[in-house]
Formats: structure tokens, C-alpha cells, sequence
């Protein structure tokens, strides 16, 4: 496959649909990367519960009978496939079992490159097919099931530790030779080895040691390998926050017997250090390491890698680090996740189960914080994902293949029994003593976050209160158990009823994921301060984008959006770029990282913990000149919640639009709900506007829910002119989101004072923002303006940090190829300034370019500079240089 032009994708999968009549009762198998074998026939009666009945992306093949006396295989070539899928399609009304080979493709394809598909297809005897499982995917030795099973009675031999002379924080690591008796180290009821390691003022740390099962790891043909010698030992690990004499002893317990070690001494030498982070004391809103200095995270979501494996990370990491980033967010589940601690039973592979944990997961983790170390990268470890307890496969639900499935050997019946469940409760609590046992040392983790999106577990709304008394719990675990005392989040995507969760006192600070916004710089701003004040809390923007679909994201290669989202973080309540999703199928492949450094660059001294920080506002802003040619404004409006609950933001809104505010916009929602079906949450909007010349207003829908569709309706001065019904075809069959109603729907709008109305009176919602083309001229500056004041400074810290963006410079102006039209220079007044002379420093947002700019005297609280003329964006600061 040869693509003419250039091309913007996802991914390139070639499809093989087989009819399933010509399949029923046929036998199918399967080897995955680690050995794993599944065999299966394809039955009469279609799923109920997933469309995906296997899959592999690393060195494994499929093979299924095609008739009833031959069998084929295919086994792709791993150089040039990303995955091969097997799944039914009866699961969407589709008679057919369909068989995808992911190709490895760059982002962007480029023309006359070819698209490689490269596979064997081998043929045998259809009695003879079991044979093929016979062979070996790769010259490896996996761990055998005696690795991690003992016996005999509690018994410390010995303890080894190799590092000879410590340091204060810096790892100490031990062996511990022991005899015991148990069948599953992962759980601390049948064997639990701890040490106590005492200091000489009397402070004393707790730390539990683990089992681990040796690996090695390296890269080959551009993909990870793995090997090991079926070896396994007990590890301990301590990273000393004081200088000084300690005391350490360890404790084994085996359910039976009680051994514990002779005292032991060392002395650990002063090493002063930033040390682990944690929220500011002089300003909670902000974060700092334990030294005082502070951490403003700068970075992205890695969430997962490719075939490369954790060598994939190696390389996300020194690719932030050479653009002055410190942040990642990656994830720990579910079981797609090759980083997964958690997954059913497999074949060969003994550490994988209910109640156990995957020890080469495990072992990746552990190279990936090394990586992280080397490049003062500070992750956010994610250690579980709604998924998991979603059985919708359009939403990407994997409860099929929950470790708390019964069918896997859990014990849950459902999703929704999780939150109660004794035996899923101490699951999690066991893994969460697993994490802090062999990770929990490590600086480089910034926090815990126990869920990701948690509100799209299965009926959520009915046990809301249910997870948050568990979440309270597992937190308090946490803040027990983690001798470092690391921050604990989770996480909502849209905030939702989540929000109740951070309240907890245990929840460190709150997160918001936010997609579909137009306008992402403002958006940015809304929720942080929302968040912030609702919780007094830090607030942290973990997931952003332009869109849910990558390929909407690749429709801007320059990254406006991205670049968009690092400034604006920057000015919030607590100062962090807003976290972009994409980092695998656009930041990478368009290497937009260097977005990233001269925000890093610029506010690096920036005295963010300043406790009476206050945001940047201006009374006004004109052009030094009037400009000789004004063009027509364009105005966008869209809401920053997406709530599917009672809010302010789900009822009627009324704003107001002049030439210089927006009034009543402070809870609108960018979700029109339906009348008909949800009419408690009906929320139509009134806009009140006076046109000095002829314009237009449009509507602008990107979603239309799959559970029923939605009906549009807009009224000029109680007017229809606008009347579309967006039906749902299948009506409640499926609830795939529907996304062929996207587009813009227009009305003209005449001279004078109007009242526009938009009202969705069908079954369910839809996604929309809106635009007033053409309301009167544009005489006055069309930017947006961020910052922050810091009244009381140390000598070489701004007492004025600011960021101005052309309103033109977003993504919706590039992907409409409308001009970005550049900026005359301009007077800005801003208010709240301390009086004082001040010099003023530009600072360029590509280059990092700084340049001084004159100086000004700041009477009565407010101070008027001059900015030059500018195209895209700048950020300004302001020195105090006299009183």
C-alpha cells in the first residue's frame, strides 16, 4: 500500500473478515509474546460481554481451521507489525470474525512510502494445528512455578547489603537469604518480611521488603527482549532521609513463625538533597521538594510504550529531559498495559493471577525509575484504570480480563462489587504494599494515583458513596504504610461527581481531564480556578486535548494547541503545563517537545510558593495607534464543563456579549443536554448581543450521544431557523458516540440588538461551543491575557510573571486556514501592582529570546506598559527595581 499524498493517522490496520457461519464450532489458537498458548472455538452465540478474543503485540501468531480439513496460521513479521488482533463482530451486529495486523506506521505517512504489511500465511492439516503450539516464540526461560513457592520454617540466614558506604538520600539495597513457608510472597497473610530501621534521634521507618524474580532486559530489531535464569530472591530497599546513626532490624512472619534479626548498624553520611515532593508549606496550592525549592510539573502523559518496551521510555524521558521537562504520567493497568502488575493466569508465566504479582512487569517498572532518575523525570504512577471494571467494549472496557473477574478466578460476579468486596479490597491493599516496597524509595515518583477516571467504572453513579469510603481507605493505607510520604490523587475526566472524592482529606490534590475544548488556554484557566478554590487544594490539568480522536490532534503539526496548553498551565493557581495525551501518535513522531523549554526556561525563577500569589488581571488594553483597516471580530463561546449531574452548569444560562466582556459564561456547559429524555439536566442557552453590522452566529457540534441522539433547535428573537435532528439509527441498540453530525450549523444574523436561543429538546446530548462571526469591528486588541503577582520577592525574582496570546493563535483558526492576524503594538493596564519602578522583560515563547523592554512606575495599584507588536504570542515579567 502506497498513499499519494501526505496522510494524517492513527494507525494502518489491514482487515481479513471471515463470514461466521463458515466458522461455528471451528477450532482457533494462539501464542502470545510471553509463550502463553489460548485454544478456543468460535461459538454459535455471539459475546456478550467483549468483541476482542485475543491479541498480541509483541511475537506471537494466530491460527484458526478453515475448513474441516485444513488450517492456516499467520505470523506476521514483528520488524514492521505493531499488533494482530483476532475479534467478533457479531458484538456490532456484524456476521463476522475479523482478523487486524497493525502495521508499525510514523505518524504522519508521507507520500510514495510505502505501508508495510509483511506475514506468513502456513497452511497444515486442520488435526494436525496443535502442533504448531509446540513451537517457541523466543529463546527465553520463563520463571517456573516452584520459583515462588517455599517451605520450611521462619528463618532471616542472612542479609546482604550492597551498598558499602551510604550516603543520605541515596538507595540502600539488601538481599535477604531466608527460609520460610508459604505459596504466594505477594501476600503479606501468608508470608511478610519488614524492617524497622531506627535513627539516632529516635525517628524510626518501617520498610517492607519483596519478592522479586530476576530479569534482564535489552533491545533488539528495535524491540524489547527479556530473559531470565529462573531466579528469585527477597530484596529490600531504603533510601535515607536523615544523615547519622541507624539501627535496623527485619522481622519474617509466615503465618506460623515468627524469626527476627540481631540488631544491625550503619552509618549513613551527610548528602544534602532536594528529596521527595510534596505540597508546599508556604503555599497549598503549589508543590515543593522537601528542601524548599519548588516543582512545577512540566511535561506530558507516556502512558504505555510500543514493542520497544521500556526502551521506548528510556527514550520519552531523554527526550523531555533535553527540553527541560520533569513531569510523566504513565500507567500501571490494565492488562494491555505491558506494565500491568495485575493479570489473569497465564501459561508459563507463574507470577500472573489473582492475588499475584507479574514480575516481568514489575521488573520494567523498575528500569523505567532508573531511566527516570537519570533524567530528573518525576512520574505520576497510575495503578488502576476504569477499564478494568467496564464491561463496555466500545469504552474500551476490559473487565473480561479482570483479575476480579470470576471468571479469571476473582471474586467478583460484576464490576460494580469491587468497592465492597473484602477479597478485592485486600487485592489492591496488597499491591499497594507491593508498590511502596519496591518503588516507594524512589524521589522520581511524584505521586500515587489510584484510579484513572474512576467515574466510568461500572454504575458509578449508584456506588459513589461506596468508592469514596474506598478511597479514603486505600489512601489511608497509603499515607501508613509509605514511609516517604508521597502525594495520593486520582483521577475524573471530566471532574463529575468524582469531585466529592477530593474532598477526602487523604487526596492531596484534585486532577481534571478535559477534551473537545476549542478554546483551551481559557479553559485551562476556568477549571484551575474552580478547582482550587472549591478544594484549596493543588490542581493538576492530567489529561488535555483537542479532541478524543488522534486524528483531530494531527490536523495541527505545529502544535498550536500544545504550546497553548503549556503556557496557560503555567499561570494557574499551581503552576504546571496542562497534560497532553498524545504523546506516542503526535509529540513524538513531530517532535514537539521543544514546546516544552523555554517554558521550562521561563519560569524557572519564578517565586511560585510565594503564599500570597494572586492572578494577573488588566483593566485594559488599546492599540498605540488606531488601526487605519479594522476587520470584522470573530467571537467563540464554549463551555468548560462537561457534567452529566445536576450542576449550575445543567440548568438554563443567559450570558450577555458586549465588545469588551462575556457575562453569565462562569458555568456553561460545552454539553447541550436533551429535554425530552434527561429534562432535569436541560440546560438551553440565551445569548444576548447587539450587532453593529450584519454577521452571523453558528453552532458548532463535534458529538452526538449514541443512547438516543439529540434534537437542535436555534431561535433569532424567537424565530426557528435552525431545526436538526440528530437521530440515533440503531436508537438505543448501541451507544457508540455518533460523530456524523459534526460540522457547523449557521444562521445570518442582521444589524441590531438580538436574542439568540439554542435548545436540544431531544432524547440525550451533544457536544457544542459556538461562534458570533462578524458583530461589529475589531478596534480593540483581540488577545487573552495570563499571569500572576507575587507581591513579596527575593532579589532576582519577578514580581510580575505574564503571558499574552493572539485569540487568532489557536487550533481552530489553523485547521480552518483562517489568517492569524498579527498585533499592532498595544498599551496594557494592569491592576494590583505594587507601586514601584519595574523593568519590563520580554521573553519569546519558541526561541527563549529575552529582551528589556523599558521601565515603568507603577501609582495607585496599576501600571500601563507597552507591548510591541507580536503575531502568535509573548510573555512578559516584571523586575522591582526601586521602590
Amino acid at each position: 500500500m502506497i498513499p499519494l499524498e501526505s496522510i494524517t493517522c492513527e494507525t494502518a490496520i489491514l482487515s481479513l473478515k471471515i463470514p461466521i457461519k463458515n466458522l461455528i464450532n471451528k477450532q482457533y489458537i494462539s501464542k502470545n509474546e510471553s509463550g502463553t498458548e489460548k485454544s478456543s472455538q468460535f461459538s454459535s452465540d455471539p459475546p456478550s460481554d467483549k468483541h476482542v478474543l485475543w491479541d498480541t503485540a509483541n511475537n506471537g501468531w494466530l491460527a484458526l481451521q478453515a475448513s474441516k480439513t485444513s488450517a492456516i496460521r499467520i505470523k506476521p513479521n514483528w520488524k514492521n507489525t505493531q499488533k494482530i488482533q483476532l475479534q467478533d463482530n457479531r458484538k456490532f451486529s456484524n456476521n463476522n470474525i475479523e482478523i487486524q495486523i497493525y502495521a508499525q506506521t510514523a505518524n504522519i505517512l508521507q507520500p510514495n512510502e510505502p505501508i508495510i504489511f509483511e506475514f506468513t500465511i502456513q497452511s497444515k492439516q486442520a488435526s494436525k494445528m496443535n502442533e504448531w503450539l509446540k513451537e517457541s516464540n523466543q529463546t527465553i526461560n520463563l520463571p517456573e512455578a516452584n520459583t515462588i513457592i517455599s517451605s520450611g520454617s521462619a528463618n532471616i540466614k542472612s542479609v546482604t547489603c550492597h551498598t558499602p558506604s551510604p550516603t543520605q538520600h541515596q538507595l540502600i539495597e539488601y538481599t535477604i537469604d531466608l527460609d520460610a513457608n508459604y505459596t504466594n510472597p505477594f501476600d503479606p497473610d501468608d508470608v511478610k518480611l519488614d524492617a524497622i530501621f531506627t535513627h539516632e534521634t529516635g525517628q524510626s521507618f518501617r520498610i517492607p521488603a519483596f519478592f522479586n524474580v530476576k530479569f534482564q532486559h535489552s533491545l533488539q530489531d528495535n524491540k524489547e527482549h527479556y530473559t531470565h535464569d529462573n531466579s528469585a530472591d527477597w530484596q529490600l530497599r531504603f533510601r535515607p532521609p536523615l544523615s547519622g546513626k541507624y539501627t535496623y532490624t527485619l522481622t519474617l512472619n509466615d503465618g506460623t513463625t515468627t524469626h527476627k534479626s540481631s540488631p544491625s548498624q550503619m552509618f549513613v553520611a551527610s548528602n544534602p538533597d532536594k528529596g521527595f515532593i510534596q505540597i508546599s508549606p508556604s503555599n497549598p496550592l503549589t508543590f515543593s521538594f522537601n528542601d524548599g525549592s519548588p516543582y512545577i510539573p512540566i511535561g506530558a502523559n507516556v502512558a504505555w510504550s510500543t514493542t520497544s518496551g521500556v526502551f521506548d521510555f528510556e527514550q520519552y524521558w531523554q527526550s523531555l529531559a533535553q527540553n527541560n521537562a520533569n513531569y510523566a504520567r504513565i500507567w500501571i493497568a490494565p492488562t494491555f498495559s505491558a506494565l500491568s502488575l495485575s493479570r489473569p493466569a497465564e501459561t508459563n508465566r507463574p507470577t500472573t493471577g489473582p492475588g499475584v504479582i507479574d514480575q516481568l512487569a514489575a521488573s520494567r517498572i523498575d528500569k523505567i525509575l532508573q531511566y527516570a532518575e537519570q533524567n530528573d523525570i518525576y512520574i505520576m504512577l497510575c495503578i488502576e484504570s476504569y477499564n478494568s471494571l467496564n464491561d463496555n467494549a466500545a469504552a474500551h472496557g476490559k473487565w473480561h480480563e479482570s483479575i476480579y473477574n470470576i471468571k479469571n478466578g476473582g471474586p467478583l460476579e460484576s464490576p460494580s462489587q469491587f468497592w465492597t468486596n473484602p477479597t478485592a479490597r485486600k487485592y489492591f491493599r496488597d499491591r499497594l504494599r507491593y508498590l511502596i516496597a519496591r518503588y516507594g524509595h524512589s524521589h522520581n515518583i511524584f505521586a500515587w494515583e489510584l484510579w484513572n477516571e474512576v467515574e466510568f467504572t461500572n454504575e458509578w453513579p449508584e456506588h459513589l458513596k461506596e468508592s469514596q469510603e474506598w478511597h479514603q481507605t486505600m489512601a489511608k493505607y497509603i499515607k501508613k504504610n509509605d514511609p516517604y510520604e508521597h502525594l495520593v490523587t486520582t483521577s475524573a475526566h471530566e471532574g463529575d461527581t468524582s469531585l466529592s472524592h477530593y474532598l477526602l482529606d487523604e487526596i492531596d490534590f484534585s486532577q481534571s481531564h478535559n477534551y473537545n475544548s476549542s478554546q483551551l488556554a481559557p479553559t485551562i484557566r476556568k477549571i484551575a480556578t474552580f478547582q482550587t478554590k472549591k478544594f484549596n487544594k493543588p490542581h493538576i490539568m492530567g489529561e488535555m486535548g483537542i479532541a478524543h480522536s488522534g486524528q483531530q490532534t494531527n490536523k495541527d503539526p505545529e502544535g498550536i494547541h500544545f504550546h497553548n496548553m503549556i503556557w496557560a498551565g503555567l499561570f494557574t493557581e499551581t503552576p504546571s503545563t496542562a497534560m497532553s495525551w498524545w504523546w506516542d501518535n503526535y509529540l513524538r513522531p513531530l517532535n514537539l517537545w521543544t514546546h516544552l523549554k523555554p517554558a521550562s526556561k521561563f519560569i524557572q525563577n519564578a517565586p511560585v510558593n510565594n503564599p500570597n500569589s494572586k492572578a494577573l488581571n488588566f483593566i485594559s488594553a488599546s492599540f498605540t495607534k488606531p488601526l487605519k483597516d479594522p476587520h470584522p471580530a470573530m467571537i467563540r463561546i464554549q463551555g468548560d464543563t462537561r457534567l452529566w449531574s445536576q450542576a449550575p452548569s445543567n440548568q438554563p444560562t443567559i450570558i450577555i456579549v458586549d465588545k469588551n466582556t462575556i457575562q453569565g459564561n462562569d458555568h456553561l456547559s460545552g454539553i447541550l443536554h436533551g429535554s425530552t429524555g434527561k429534562p432535569e439536566l436541560a440546560n438551553p442557552l440565551t445569548i444576548k448581543i447587539d450587532y453593529e453590522m450584519d454577521g452571523e452566529f453558528a453552532v458548532n457540534i463535534a458529538e452526538v450521544s449514541g443512547w438516543g441522539g439529540a434534537k437542535l433547535k436555534v431561535y433569532l428573537d424567537q424565530k426557528l431557523l435552525i431545526d436538526e435532528d440528530f437521530a440515533d439509527p440503531d436508537g438505543d441498540e448501541k451507544t457508540e458516540v455518533l460523530k456524523q453530525y459534526a460540522g457547523r450549523y449557521a444562521i445570518p444574523v442582521p444589524a441590531g440588538k438580538h436574542e439568540i436561543q439554542i435548545i436540544n429538546d431531544g432524547k440525550d446530548w451533544a457536544m457544542i461551543d459556538y461562534e458570533i462571526v462578524s458583530p461589529w469591528l475589531r478596534d480593540t486588541p483581540w488577545i487573552d491575557l495570563h499571569g500572576r503577582i507575587y507581591p513579596s520577592t527575593s532579589q532576582g525574582q519577578p514580581t510580575v510573571i505574564g503571558w499574552i496570546r493572539n485569540q487568532d493563535y489557536s487550533w481552530t483558526q489553523y485547521v480552518n486556514q483562517r489568517n492569524i492576524e498579527p498585533l499592532n503594538p498595544i498599551h496594557i493596564t494592569l491592576n494590583d501592582i505594587p507601586s514601584a519602578y519595574y523593568q519590563l522583560i520580554l521573553f519569546d515563547t519558541i526561541s527563549s529570546d529575552v529582551t528589556e523592554a523599558g521601565q515603568y512606575k507603577a501609582e495607585n495599584q496599576s501600571i500601563t506598559i507597552e507591548i510591541p507588536s507580536f503575531k502568535n504570542d509573548i510573555a512578559f515579567k516584571l523586575y522591582r527595581i526601586q521602590e
